[in-house]
Parts: C-alpha cells; structure tokens; sequence
C-alpha cells in the first residue's frame, strides 16, 4: 500500500488541508520520491495526482513563504513533469510561478535589502532562498521545457531565461 495509487488521496489533502511547514514537507516530499523514476508504480502515482487534481496544489505550495516547503514542491513537480500530460499542464499553469521564484530580474528584491517584497519573490522570511531551493526550482523547469517547444516559450515569455542567465553569471555558489 505503500506506492499504490490510492496514497495519493491522503497526501493531497495533507497539502490542501494543513499549514504545519514540516507536514507539508514532508508529503511532498512523499509524493516527489513516489513519483521518482520510471519503475511501474511512479507511473501510476503521477496519473493519480493528476487525475485527484493534484498538480494545482503543488503549484500553490510555490507560493508559500518556506524554503524547505518550495524546495520539496519543486522537486514533486519536476518528477510530476516525467508525464508527459503531467509537464504539458506544469508548463502551461505553473511556468510563472517556478520562474518567479528564481533570483534575479526586475520582479523580486533579492539582489536588494531595501523595498519590501512579495511573497512571491526569491526571499523568503527576510532570507534569501537556498542554493537547494533554487537548484530544484532550475531542475523543475529543465525537466518542464525538454523535448516542449510550448513550455520553453512559456519559460521565454516568463522571462525565465534571463534570470537563469543572471544565476549562471552570478559570483555566488550558484
């Protein structure tokens, strides 16, 4: 029961239902290591989040103001993005969101102290997002834009490349 389809459920209502950071985490988390690979079961898992429209709550969780949680949801979704339906609807729904995250560009504060901030910029809680956080967020869109003439417009359109060209010449770790 532990991969079955039918686990699904109850983790997507953990991720609709509960605000505990480390519970949100922690099924996603769940659901990106069910999700991970090609073995028979993870094919089934992505459907099942699909089809138990899972995939709008994950893109929801991006938006929320906890590294770790941002960085789980991600990663769920770049293995969600192994579906072929799964990285059609990513692209088209969630294009934003993963690029908004990212450092850099004129739509967030993370170069910069001053000026407040969204809750949806690469700051989160008065600290800059992890080089995890952001690695996941760059995995995620790798996975959305291969082999997807559509997703990579989108990532385009998003303005997207300039901040992956902006980290990519950037003196931090990165």
């Amino acid at each position: 029961m532990l991969w079955h389809p039918t686990i699904v459920k109850p983790y997507l209502t953990l991720l609709s239902e509960c605000s505990n950071p480390d519970t949100l985490e922690g099924a996603a988390g769940a659901l990106q290591n069910l999700a991970a690979g090609s073995w028979k079961w993870s094919v089934y898992i992505r459907a099942a989040v699909r089809k138990e429209k899972g995939l709008p709550i994950l893109v929801e969780l991006l938006r929320i103001d906890n590294d770790r949680v941002v960085c789980a949801v991600a990663t769920a979704l770049r293995n969600m993005a192994l579906d072929i339906r799964n990285k059609e609807l990513i692209g088209k729904y969630a294009m934003r969101d993963l690029v908004h995250r990212l450092p850099g560009g004129s739509n967030n504060n993370n170069t910069s102290s001053g000026g407040g901030g969204s809750t949806n910029s690469s700051i989160l809680a008065g600290k800059t997002m992890s080089d995890d956080t952001i690695t996941a967020i760059c995995c995620a869109l790798h996975e959305v834009i291969t082999k997807n003439m559509e997703n990579t417009k989108a990532l385009r359109d998003a303005g997207g490349i300039e901040k992956l060209i902006g980290i990519a010449r950037s003196k931090g770790d990165k």
